[in-house]
């Protein structure tokens, strides 16, 4: 048997890197990866070399240059989404510079393994039984696998079936990991909402402001602003958002709409008003006076916002002054 000194050192090295890797040790990572990367091709071809000298067929020799390859690389690509590191950025630069590297860097080790396993085709230094570890190898790369794409496939299906109860079978670990964060299952239950025209639904999710956009998405989908009344009566936070978006829709057409659709959108509007908070209806009233004071048409709703300005200033109790702090 061929002793292999290198190998097992570089598999513990590339371990403890891994875990430098994906914690949340940021300033460690620009420093971890070329390490890590140049560890992992010691490792793979430290390993394809002692093998492509064994007694085993060249189709064996091949697969399990590709195979152990993929294992080590791929483990650094899902360590990498793992944690939350500061080069995810929203446009996934990084992680696509980071999959070119490593996918390059495994092609050669991939290249020489092949070279090898075919210069050495009758080499039979030794005996060694591959089968073992070309099984764990390959397990191993489909525990990966499962595990990358486990939360969009049970999301995809979710939402296939339109069965939101799935929603609740993604892992959703940390809010420090990428790939297992805590917001994906409530985006799950939020996209399954929307798509049912469900609110009850929204209830499921435990994040406060994503569950308040839960409650405006079913809404603005279904046209129906007594869900805003709904979720302001349950003491959902934020939902004058809610009422908001149906408001600044309204408003818009109180210019140039035909008369019947500005009547219409002014008694929509001031129910709307009517369930929103205190704080912000004077707000609201003001903006529509501005809009529909000079249309003759519309005097009668004119009067109505008035009269509710003057009640609002009556029972509006007055901001306390803020003391000057001198620093």
């Amino acid at each position: 048997m061929n002793k292999n000194k290198i190998f097992y050192p570089a598999v513990g090295m590339f371990a403890v890197l891994l875990l430098m890797f994906g914690s949340n040790a940021f300033s460690l990572i620009g420093y971890v990866l070329i390490p890590l990367l140049a560890t992992g091709l010691v490792i793979s071809i430290s390993k394809i070399n002692e093998i492509t000298k064994s007694r085993n067929s060249l189709q064996s020799k091949v697969y399990f240059s590709f195979i152990f390859s993929f294992l080590v690389f791929s483990l650094i690509i899902f360590f990498w989404f793992i944690g939350r590191n500061v080069f995810l950025d929203a446009w996934g630069i990084a992680s696509i510079a980071l999959a070119v590297v490593t996918s390059t860097v495994f092609l050669i080790s991939l290249i020489l393994g092949i070279i090898l396993s075919i210069k050495r085709k009758y080499s039979s230094e030794y005996d060694y039984n591959i089968k073992p570890i070309i099984l764990l190898s390959s397990i191993s790369v489909v525990i990966i696998l499962i595990l990358f794409f486990y939360n969009h496939a049970v999301s995809a299906f979710s939402k296939a079936s339109k069965n939101e109860n799935l929603c609740s079978l993604i892992l959703s670990v940390s809010s420090n990991s990428a790939m297992f964060h805590k917001g994906y299952k409530d985006g799950c239950f939020r996209a399954m909402a929307t798509l049912k025209l469900d609110v009850s639904i929204c209830k499921k999710i435990r994040d406060s402001s994503s569950q308040t956009g839960c409650y405006i998405e079913v809404a603005y989908a279904s046209d129906d602003v007594s869900i805003c009344k709904k979720g302001i009566d349950e003491g959902i936070q934020n939902m004058n958002l809610c009422v908001a978006r149906f408001t600044h829709r309204l408003k818009s057409s109180l210019m140039y709409a035909p008369l019947e659709v500005r009547k219409a959108s002014m008694d929509s509007l001031l129910y709307m008003i009517g369930i929103q908070s205190v704080e912000f209806r004077n707000e609201d009233l003001r903006q529509i006076l501005r809009l529909i004071e000079n249309q003759p048409d519309l005097s009668s709703y004119t009067e109505q916002v008035k009269q509710q300005l003057s009640a609002q200033s009556d029972i509006t109790p007055e901001r306390p002054t803020v003391p000057t702090v001198n620093l």
